[in-house]
This record gives C-alpha cells, structure tokens and sequence, in this order.
C-alpha cells in the first residue's frame, strides 16, 4: 500500500467505519442505558410494592370498615410489573442472564403464596371486622339484659353477675390482635369462669336466668368465631410477615444483580468506545504523516521536473536517465511527472526531425526550381523543329509552381512547429523548482 491514493482510501473509509461505529455504539449505550434504567427502576419498584401491601394490610386491622381498593391495586400493579419483567416488552428487557431469569421465577413462586396469603387476610379480617361490628351490638343488649335481672332479683350474685359481664365486654373490646398469648389465655379463664358462673345461677333462678342463659350461647358462639379470626389472623399475620421479608429479599437480590449486569455492560461498551477512539486517534495521526508524505513527494515532483528540464534531449540516452524510470513504489506526483516530460521530450524530438525533414524537402525543392530554370533556358536555345518547345516550357512552369508551392507550405508547416515547441518549452521552463 505504498500509493498514496492507496493510503488516503484505506484512512478515509477506516475513519468513516470508525466514526460510524461509535455513532452507533453511543445510539445503542442510549437505549440499552433507557432500557435497563427502566428495568431496574420497575424491579426497585416491586419492593416498594410489597411493602405498601403489607401497610395496606395493617391499615385494614385497625380500620372499623376495612377498605381494601389500595391493597387490590397494589396487587394488580405489582403482578403486572412481573409479569413484564419476566417476559418483557418493547420497553423493558427480558432476563438479562439465566441468574435473573431464576430468581424471578423464585420470586413468582413465592409471589403466589404471598397472593394467596392475602386474600386469606383480607377474607379473615372482612370476617373479625364484621364480627367485632355485631359484637358491639350484642354486648349493648346483653348489658341491658343482666341489668334487667339485676332490678329483678335482688341478691349480690346477681350484681357480681353484672359486674363481670362488664369486665368481659371491657376486656373483649380491648383485646387486640397484637396482643400477646398470655391475654388471650386470661381472657378465655374469665369467660370460661363467667360461663360456669351463669350455668349456677341459672340452676337457683331458672325461669328468670332462662334467657340470660340462652342469649348467652348465642353470645358464646359469635365471641368464638371473633376469637377464632383474631388467632386465624395472628397466625396468617406472621406468615404474611416472614413471607414478604423473604420476597422483599428475593427482589433486593434481583435488582442488584439487574444492577450489576447493566454496570458490567456499561464498562464494556465503554471499553469499546475507548478502543475505537484511540484506532481513531492513530489513524488521524497517520493521516497527518501523510499529510507530510505527500507535501514531501510535492517537492521531489518539483525538483525531477526541474532535472528533465535540464536534461538534454539531443542524447538518446535520456531515458536511461533515473529521472525518466517509473518506479513501481513511486508516488502518483513521480509517475505524473515522469509520463509528462516522457511526452514533452518525445514531442520535442519528433518536431526536431520533421523540422530536420522540412529544410531538406526546402533544399529540394530549391534544387527542383533551378533546374526548371536551366533547363527552359537551355530548351529556348535549341533549334530543333521536331521539339515542341511551347509544351515542355508549359510542363516546366507547372513544375516551377508546384515547387514554389511546396515551398510555401512547408514554410508555413515549420511555423507552426516552431510555435508548437515554444510552447513545449514555456511549459518546461514553469515546472522549474524556484529557489524558496
């Protein structure tokens, strides 16, 4: 590759590959760079979500009518975002590495559960908060009634009646679902007390405690079932918990692999782009030495031709002359340079030989007329009748006036030779080198 058209080709499309490659690089770190934003964003996103889920739950516990349109929102949200990082769509990108891929389908294993413990809770707490509603009801009218036998009866078991009853509707109301076992077990010894206590009294007044003892059932059955929800949920509540930190972890472990792969690509990408910019660097100092090259070769052009200018044609050896010799590693100027005067000097020398050519056909033609001259001269001399003399001096003067004819045109012929190697020579003389 030693031509210099052959270099300035080779660095022009190396450069233009290389400014191609890069814009294409930088367009795609933008849109890989949008894409795994995004995805990480979304992956952040889901651990958000389950906490708000589990909040939403804790809201619903505490709430007289629980209302769960946040809760069954942030479901929905959440399932979808999976879904999406799971199979992907024309903004977020699937699984990156087979890591990910796994710990999502872990995560939607476990998701499953988790989804199922909430509607478990959210059926359980619809339950304990409809129960503790009717519960408030009942406990009004179970007042009223043991009130009604207390003014009835007047024995102070009936009043020690009365007054357990209403630490037993204090107590239930006070009961709480974060409350430890030990109040739940005190709470069911005084119920089981009051029971025992109620089932006596109503063997020594059996027709005024008749429906004291039967509402009592119905109020038994309905503190079971509101006592069954609050251990139902407690329980479902501790699942609930250990089941979202174990999801929360899942997620936080994928976002950072997320996190990672996207970091690991960015620093390839950019290794990329280093490399290309510094072959891009080398090539534009390449360019510059050609730059150099070539001004260089401009001057040996400058200076061969101010050789062949002085180069005598005359000698035939002139094409042995170095000058003159095409050098296959030569530059484009050289080659130039050398075809050019090859011409100059071999037109130069063909007008020499037609010019050379010329003064001989005039020396001839010259010859010719001074004959045709003597020889009329010699014809008007004779005195012979058999010649005719007015014939040949017609043939002679047809001969004089081609020969003058000749003449002229090879005058004119030479003329237009020697304006012709004028300017063969003005354009030798201008490729001279000027001393700088």
């Amino acid at each position: 590759m030693n031509k210099i058209s052959s270099k300035l080709n080779f660095i022009s499309l190396t450069l233009s590959f290389l400014i191609l490659a890069i814009l294409t690089m930088s367009i795609i770190i933008n849109n890989r760079d949008k894409r795994d934003a995004l995805t990480i964003n979304i992956a952040g996103k889901e651990r958000m979500l389950t906490q708000k889920m589990g909040k939403e739950i804790f809201y619903a516990l505490h709430q007289k009518k629980p209302n769960f349109k946040y809760l069954d929102s942030t479901v929905e949200e959440f399932e979808h975002n999976l879904a999406n990082l799971m199979k992907g769509n024309n903004k977020i990108a699937k699984p990156a590495t087979p890591m990910i891929k796994n710990e999502l389908s872990n995560i939607y294993k476990e998701w499953k559960n988790y989804y199922n413990l909430i509607i478990s809770l959210k059926n359980t707490i619809g339950e304990y908060s409809k129960n503790k509603y009717m519960l408030d009801s009942i406990n009004e009218n179970f007042e009223e009634k043991v009130k009604f036998i207390s003014n009835k009866i007047s024995d102070s078991k009936i009043e020690i009646l009365k007054i357990n009853i209403d630490r037993l509707i204090t107590h239930l109301m006070v009961l709480d679902i974060n409350d430890d076992s030990e109040n739940f077990e005190e709470f069911y010894l005084f119920y089981r007390n009051i029971s025992d206590y109620i089932n006596q009294l109503y063997n020594h007044y059996p027709e005024d405690m008749k429906n004291i003892i039967l509402y009592w059932g119905y109020y038994s059955d309905i503190i079971s079932i509101y006592l069954n929800d609050i251990l139902t949920i407690k329980e479902n509540q501790q699942n609930f918990y250990e089941l979202g930190n174990n999801l929360l972890n899942n997620i936080d472990l994928t976002v950072m692999h997320y996190t990672i792969y996207s970091q690991e690509k960015r620093e390839l990408y950019f290794f990329i782009q280093l490399s290309l910019g510094v072959i891009a660097l080398i090539l534009i100092a390449i360019a510059f030495y050609l730059k150099s090259n070539i001004v260089a070769h401009l001057y040996s052009f400058l200076k061969t031709s101010d050789a062949m200018s002085n180069t005598n044609i005359d000698d035939e050896s002139y094409l042995s002359n170095p000058h003159f010799q095409v050098c296959e590693n030569g530059s484009e100027l050289d080659e130039a340079n050398i075809h050019i005067h090859n011409f100059l000097y071999r037109i130069d020398a063909v007008i020499k030989n037609v010019k050379q050519g010329i003064v001989e056909s005039q020396k001839a033609a010259k010859e010719l007329n001074d004959m045709s001259v003597g020889l009329e001269s010699e014809i008007s001399q004779l005195n012979d009748n058999t010649i005719n003399k007015d014939s040949l001096v017609k043939y002679i003067d047809v001969t004089e006036d081609i020969a003058i004819e000749s003449l002229e045109d090879l005058n004119n012929t030479a003329n237009l030779l020697d304006k012709l190697q004028s300017n063969l020579n003005d354009i030798l003389v201008n490729t001279k080198i000027k001393d700088v």
